[in-house]
């Protein structure tokens, strides 16, 4: 039987969102789909699983870095950065200001984190833009991704088309915005095309 794939996935609240009945929400997966299952990390670990891809996986919420990026201490993931994982799905963008991303140039501390945590340096890496308005940031994930030559899956269109959002299940404005389990498909479904299993 062949070695696991160690993949790691590195996100926000689109990815895991522990419990917080202040704001309705009581999952431990990522906000707003309905169950751990429907969240894209569980649907693309279900795809692995489908095709007979033995896994090992971490899930992240790197919110902080995201929230102050320009002195933020990657040591902090070093027990990522040790888990030398053979994929790596970067999905974080939401939390990121797009006035601190220009003044600060956020796409040099993407990339550092990027190969902070590409151990080995043969990591698949996938990079993604964000689900919702975020021109900057988009644009020096690109130009990191372009650099490195890794795939970029782009879910910029998803935001324009609210079955993709869980307006109708939450009444919070911030949890309502994240993807409905729709979205969360949807996202699995891009960023499946770039993964070599």
């Amino acid at each position: 039987m062949s070695n696991p794939k160690r993949v790691l996935f590195i996100g926000n609240s689109i990815t895991r969102h522990e419990p917080a009945p202040d704001i309705g929400w009581y999952g431990s997966w990522g906000m707003a789909a309905s169950c751990e299952e429907n969240d894209y990390v569980h649907v693309i670990i279900s795809k692995f699983e489908e095709a007979g891809v033995p896994i090992e996986y971490k899930i992240k919420n790197i919110a902080d870095f995201e929230r102050s990026f320009w002195d933020y201490n990657l040591e902090n993931f070093k027990e990522l950065r040790d888990f030398d994982a053979d994929i790596i799905i970067m999905r974080i963008t939401e939390n990121v200001s797009e006035e601190e991303a220009a003044n600060r140039g956020f796409g040099k501390y993407y990339e550092e984190l990027i190969n902070y945590l590409n151990l080995s340096k043969n990591a698949q890496v996938i990079c993604s833009n964000g689900f919702g308005e975020h021109e900057v940031v988009n644009r020096q994930i690109k130009e990191v991704a372009e650099k490195y030559n890794y795939p970029l899956a782009d879910l910029s269109q998803l935001w324009y088309d609210d079955s993709n959002k869980a307006l109708n299940e939450f009444e919070h404005e911030g949890v309502r915005h994240h993807p409905s389990d729709t979205g969360m498909r949807r996202i699995a479904e891009i960023i499946l095309k770039h993964v070599n299993m």
